[in-house]
């Protein structure tokens, strides 16, 4: 069987920290009938700007020229991972197609303003959208696990760019209470199959890191102020969610 041409391609997570709660830059994509390689193409939806390499190109440099080409924004890196080769904070290998994927935390260059979007053919819309949006946008392709029937919804976000963000978020160390300020709320009405186990892994933990603080803070509290009585309706809230992902509060 001959070896299938390798593909790369390369996505940027941009965020806008100077708005309240912090937002993410998406990219609405038009549907693909193929994939370069002849797999099923992607269908129509939001997900992270970005695309493959040209014929030369290093990663970092494809990332930086398809954002530019998709939100009309010069970037740089704002963080380089860790031992990376080129910069990237994640990387995923597709065997079945042979496909490198590299994603990057970028940042605006300062002083820049936003671009002619040359790529209309494949993108026509943008949005900053923070991240509780994110996790409330339904999928773009949904898998009916009885019948394997695929639900495609063109205002639906890719499973795997959520995934992609909540990554590099975590691979930075943010607070999700500080990203999403709504998440006591929000957690109770996100659902587990939609966002993936990561993302909600990532959220009950940071949801436990919480309720273990307010622990903290309640033992030096006298039982008739104000943050005992909230760490106790924290901890009834969550008991049932913790219960049932694996943590134990004691």
């Amino acid at each position: 069987m001959t070896e299938l041409p390798k593909i790369t391609s390369c996505f940027g997570v941009i965020m806008e920290e100077n708005q309240i709660p912090p937002r993410i830059y998406l990219v609405h994509n038009n549907a693909d009938t193929l994939g370069p390689n002849g797999e099923e193409g992607k269908p129509e939806g939001w997900g992270l700007p970005g695309g493959g390499s040209e014929e030369g190109e290093t990663p970092e440099d494809t990332v930086k020229r398809e954002v530019l080409l998709e939100e009309g924004l010069l970037t740089e890196l704002a963080t380089k991972g860790f031992n990376s080769e080129f910069g990237e904070i994640l990387f995923e290998h597709k065997p079945r197609i042979n496909n490198d994927i590299f994603i990057f935390h970028l940042k605006k260059v300062s002083g820049e303003g936003l671009k002619v979007i040359e790529e209309i053919s494949e993108t026509r819309r943008i949005m900053l959208a923070d991240l509780g949006a994110i996790l409330k946008i339904p999928l773009a392709i949904k898998i009916i696990p009885d019948t394997k029937e695929k639900i495609k919804n063109p205002e639906g976000i890719y499973f795997s760019t959520r995934e992609r963000i909540f990554g590099v978020l975590e691979y930075l160390n943010y607070d999700f209470y500080n990203l999403i300020p709504d998440l006591d709320r929000l957690i109770k009405e996100i659902r587990r199959e939609e966002v993936g186990n990561y993302v909600y892994n990532l959220l009950m933990a940071a949801v436990r890191k919480k309720m273990k603080i307010m622990e903290r803070r309640a033992k030096f509290l006298r039982p008739d102020l104000d943050d005992h009585y909230e760490y106790q309706e924290l901890l009834e809230r969550y008991r049932p969610l913790i219960m049932a992902g694996g943590g134990v509060c004691q």
